[in-house]
């Protein structure tokens, strides 16, 4: 692949962490042809700079790719960090590599992100803080995910991970454009299922899988949400305030995909102060693994959440309610659940019949 001939940009989500959490940050390579070789990085801190510049380099060339023969600029947006942070050298590597032409323009769209320390020998390497980091990509509407294959993550979740040993497996994959496959009904493993699937997504109903193994169902939940519409601008930034208020740095999402959340045991309602799981779902799709795990004021929860859309933390205390516009998909592991009151009536979509699985998650 020859280099472009005249200045060429490229941008990679990546995160990087603050005393505040994880957060957003983009990094942008800018090749220059024809001027003097070097590698110019901007917002990150004087200390860390030397380390950073040796560390990228060595990795590129003993992967055998090329080192750039012009100027290469990178910046860290929209604001510089407080530290030098080595989880960001795979984004580094991968937007320089896209600069010069040795990666495809179209190989880092703005769904795409990537985190990982680059080894001189071009391994990589897992991040600290990579779950809170995870998070952050997801709230900002990154859908897929570049990490080190010995990165300690779930596969269950968004961003869809895909693990790599080095950033010679990596170029490998982007220049073919298998990085991460992104669900959808397709790999659900029956037909009953991807229909039920698909009804929920297109007439905006919950659903209560009975009898279905919990990776299956949590396949099924993040299918639902990818087939969804983008928000609007409006509602945008309303969910983003919410995930504001839950911790998450302020910051409309380049491409307003809805939210996905989840939580494994039992449900929080949040405070007054801070939203709980599911009105972190508010507009996308809150998803539960086993109801079994709930008590009845908790599924009394879930109830007026269907029945009024709002989340009341503590109903007494005067406070506003949160708002939770969200689609549910629930799950029981047994066929013909009790004891869940009145929760099934409200659910438009159930499907009873016992699924085979578990079925693959976003890997490969």
């Amino acid at each position: 692949m020859s280099p472009p001939d005249g200045p060429t940009t490229a941008s990679i989500a990546t995160a990087t962490l603050t005393p505040a959490g994880a957060h957003l940050v983009w990094i942008q390579a800018t090749s220059t042809p024809g001027s003097l070789p070097r590698l110019v990085l901007t917002g990150i801190p004087e200390a860390g700079l030397p380390e950073t510049r040796d560390r990228i380099r060595a990795a590129v060339l003993n992967a055998g790719l090329r080192w750039p023969t012009s100027a290469i600029t990178l910046t860290v947006a929209p604001q510089p960090l407080v530290e030098a942070d080595c989880g960001l050298d795979l984004a580094f590597a991968l937007a320089i590599l896209t600069a010069t032409g040795q990666l495809p323009p179209q190989a880092l769209d703005h769904q795409i992100g990537a985190l990982g320390e680059l080894g001189l020998d071009g391994s990589l390497r897992p991040v600290h803080a990579g779950d809170q980091r995870r998070q952050a990509l997801a709230h900002a509407g990154i859908r897929r995910l570049i990490i080190p294959e010995a990165t300690d993550l779930p596969a269950a979740g968004r961003p869809v991970l895909w693990a790599a040993s080095g950033l010679a497996q990596v170029v490998e994959q982007l220049r073919i454009g298998d990085v991460g496959c992104l669900p959808d009904p397709g790999s659900l493993p029956t037909p009953d299922l991807e229909r039920m699937v698909v009804l929920a997504a297109a007439g905006g109903h919950h659903l209560l899988l009975t009898g279905c193994p919990a990776p299956v169902a949590n396949l099924a939940s993040l299918v639902v949400a990818e087939l969804l519409p983008d928000l609007d601008a409006t509602t945008a930034a309303e969910v983003g305030d919410l995930w504001w208020q839950a911790g998450q740095p302020r910051g409309r999402p380049r491409t307003p995909r809805p939210p996905w959340a989840t939580t494994t045991g039992p449900l929080p309602a949040g405070t007054h102060r801070r939203p709980g799981p599911v009105s972190l779902a508010h507009h996308g799709v809150f998803f539960h693994p086993d109801l079994t795990r709930l008590g009845p004021t908790q599924l009394h929860l879930l109830q007026t959440v269907l029945d009024t859309r709002h989340v009341d933390p503590h109903p007494s205390s005067g406070h506003r309610p949160w708002p939770a516009r969200a689609q549910l998909v629930l799950t029981h592991p047994d066929p013909t659940p009790a004891r869940l009151g009145g929760l099934p009536d409200r659910l438009e979509l159930h499907l009873p019949t016992p699924v085979a699985g578990p079925a693959p998650l976003g890997q490969g």
